[in-house]
């Protein structure tokens, strides 16, 4: 699967502006939700996730799951990647806990991301492409992900607003908050694990992210077979349209691609490299 997009950034004070914006847009209320997400940092050689021993396999959903576990361990033969877990946080899911949630026992999505191919001269520059898998509705994921050698490197709280209109085009305005002090949440390129926080802070105490307290607007739909170069084109051509709709009320950015880059850099040895075989020379 493709995920094609375009990113604008909203200021604090614009946020009212762009939610009746968007709303007249697509001539519906935005869904409001608050996630936890979970995130693992792959190993430093990967392992292609080939272990599925405790994904669950007896739950329904096993069935319409299986090809995407396996164009999940196809996209990880040759690198690893930081691999998101997602849960949303249920309206009396915030504050201290009676017990840790133990997110095994939870449905949840699992979320891959790859590099974003780099933009094409002749396409617009402002449309950020890139494979992605999700497998929705799954127990078990975190210990699937460490039983591959996945470490937990942090977590963050998303507040998003979604809207969609009546070609199926997705517009989430999304801001993001620390669930524990910054510090804790920084990813490093090692195998130490980090500890999930107790709970999760109220929404009015949460750190936001983004030290200006942005949002981020989001314009996405996804090409659901990405070895259709005409289906992709016709993906790109809505969201051109989409922008030119939307001139003058967002500024849609072209960003680096490397601020989406999810790859684990790869392990680099520094043994010497070894000796020639010794090939005994004969008379001469």
């Amino acid at each position: 699967m493709l995920e094609l997009f375009l990113t604008a950034i909203i200021d604090p004070e614009d946020e009212p502006k762009a939610r009746a914006v968007l709303k007249g847009l697509c001539a519906r209320s935005g869904y409001e939700t608050y996630t936890r997400s979970l995130h693992f940092q792959g190993p430093a050689r990967p392992t292609a996730m080939s272990n599925l021993s405790s994904a669950d396999k007896s739950s329904k959903s096993w069935a319409a799951a299986a090809p995407f576990w396996k164009a999940l361990q196809i996209a990880t033969t040759k690198r690893s990647y930081n691999i998101e877990l997602r849960y949303e946080i249920p309206y009396d899911g915030f504050g201290p806990r009676p017990a840790p949630v133990d997110y095994n026992a939870l449905d949840g999505i699992l979320r891959f991301v790859d590099f974003p191919d780099p933009p094409a001269p002749s396409t617009n520059r402002a449309i950020t492409a890139r494979k992605k898998v999700e497998i929705w509705g799954q127990k078990n994921l975190p210990r699937v992900l460490q039983d591959n050698s996945h470490v937990l490197k942090g977590e963050l709280v998303d507040h998003t607003i979604q809207y969609f209109d009546d070609r199926g085009i997705e517009f989430c305005l999304s801001r993001q908050f620390y669930v524990a002090d910054p510090p804790d949440h920084q990813p490093a390129n090692s195998s130490d694990s980090r500890s999930l926080a107790p709970f999760i802070p109220p929404p009015e105490d949460l750190q936001p992210v983004d030290q200006m307290k942005r949002s981020f607007l989001f314009v996405r739909l996804h090409v659901i077979d990405d070895n259709k170069p005409d289906e992709v084109v016709r993906g790109m051509d809505q969201l051109q349209a989409v922008q030119r709709e939307l001139e003058g009320a967002f500024d849609f950015k072209h960003l680096d691609r490397r601020a989406f880059d999810t790859r684990v850099p790869l392990e680099v040895r520094t043994a010497p490299a070894p000796l020639p075989q010794v090939v005994p020379l004969g008379d001469h």
